[in-house]
């Protein structure tokens, strides 16, 4: 599974397509959150350099399809629109 520029509920819900159970899952993100915190954050950036020229409002909905949460946009979005 390729988990590059991925959301942290993007990832969620591929391993558990996989047959992993949702407790363990859990257990896991709960466990590891700061890291994953920081890749889903470098993810949404990487992402937005990509779509870089895209209206933010636009980037915004782009985003939320993908997974991340608001903590994470307001961050980008900050850093986009600067």
């Amino acid at each position: 599974m390729n988990l590059k520029l991925m959301s942290i509920r993007e990832i969620k819900h591929k391993v558990y397509e996989k047959g992993i159970y949702a407790d363990d899952i859990e257990d896991y993100l709960n466990e590891n959150r700061e890291e994953l915190e920081r890749y889903e954050l470098n993810s949404a950036k990487k992402l937005a350099q990509k779509k870089k020229g895209m209206e933010p409002e636009k980037l915004k909905n782009y985003l939320v399809s993908k997974g991340f949460d608001m903590d994470t946009l307001n961050k980008v979005l900050k850093d986009y629109e600067d």
